[in-house]
């Protein structure tokens, strides 16, 4: 067994002929194993929600003064009866009766909304295409977070601090607005598809018409340029 800084050389030989060879040599020296460099620590999901935490956006609040607040960045987590999450909220087993909440945890404000909400989904499976569907779900989150930034810019208060009884009330309400929400989603992606189709189908007619009116007229002007051209007979 060879030890560590113990020095040598390795020669190699290359014979191209019967008798005749290339050789060489490289000097080596024997060294102890390098140590394995320290893997990069992977981000903690802590660790990214701090960041997140740190990314703040400016809303105008509807008051006198018309001040800006800073609100941290909301992130719409979509959570399912089988999730742990929903045990964790408190939301009740039907999901009828849940559409949305918006809880301060850990200092921070979170945005959970139910993936099963009937409305939701049926309006959702109401899509033509499977693209439309990954749209409607896009833009619906994208109204929950808007929904929320409003709704902290007024005092807003945890619905776990309300009695039972208007607890069961607080939640009918964010059920209808959960539904209004995904109505005004359905309805956007619909105007804009309807609008692109009046586009396609008013628009292309004048662009063919346009093109065969400069044909004609192109037709024309060589016409009578071949005609001009011609010489006069006697």
């Amino acid at each position: 067994m060879v030890s560590v800084t113990t020095k040598g050389f390795i020669q190699a030989q290359l014979e191209f002929a019967t008798g005749s060879a290339m050789t060489a040599m490289l000097p080596v020296e024997v060294v102890a194993k390098p140590a394995p460099k320290p893997k990069p620590k992977p981000e903690t999901p802590t660790e990214q929600e701090d960041e997140d935490s740190k990314k703040v956006i400016k809303v105008k609040v509807r008051k006198k003064d018309f001040t800006e607040v800073e609100i941290p960045v909301v992130t719409p987590i979509p959570v399912k009866t089988t999730d742990a999450a929903w045990a964790t909220l408190g939301w009740p087993h039907d999901p009828q009766r849940v559409g949305f909440s918006i809880r301060p945890l850990q200092g921070r404000v979170r945005l959970f909304y139910n993936a099963e909400f009937p409305p939701f989904l049926d309006l959702r499976n109401r899509m033509s295409k499977k693209s439309l569907e990954t749209e409607f779900v896009r833009r619906y989150e994208l109204k929950l977070v808007l929904h929320t930034i409003s709704t902290l810019n007024y005092d807003f208060v945890d619905e776990d601090e309300f009695p039972e009884d208007q607890r069961k009330r607080v939640r009918d309400l964010l059920c209808a607005t959960a539904e209004s929400l995904a109505i005004a989603t359905k309805s956007e992606l619909e105007i804009e598809a309807k609008l692109k189709s009046e586009i396609q189908r008013h628009w292309k007619p004048w662009w063919r018409r346009n093109l065969q009116e400069v044909a004609a007229v192109a037709h024309k002007s060589a016409s009578a340029s071949n005609e001009s051209a011609e010489p006069a007979t006697t």
